[in-house]
């Protein structure tokens, strides 16, 4: 019989140290808890998902980003002055729309 902070020796009988406390119990008497933390892992499948997904949401921003840049570009520069944009902000304007894509 093991105690948690004693010493029990079974040839004589004697305990010594914590073994007179009422609220110590032997080993044997506890009921032992544990925790894991196991966050799944996406397996073949998923990781394959999650690369489709990626390069979808890539080619939508590339697409986003051609479109608007194209569709800047094609306008004049009263047509710009009258939106309030110069030519030097349409790639900053185009990046804005593939970002927000």
């Amino acid at each position: 019989m093991a105690l948690v902070g004693a010493r029990f020796d079974h040839q004589i009988g004697v305990t010594t140290g914590h073994a007179a406390r009422p609220d110590i119990q032997p080993i044997e008497d506890r009921q032992m808890a544990f925790a894991t933390d196991i966050t799944p892992r996406p397996g073949f499948f998923g990781r394959l998902a999650a690369l489709r997904d990626g390069m979808a949401r890539r080619r939508a921003r590339a697409q986003a980003y051609a479109r608007t840049y194209d569709e800047l570009q094609s306008l004049s520069e009263r047509e710009l002055a009258d939106l309030g944009i110069s030519r030097a902000m349409i790639r900053d304007i185009a990046e804005r729309a593939a970002r927000e894509a």
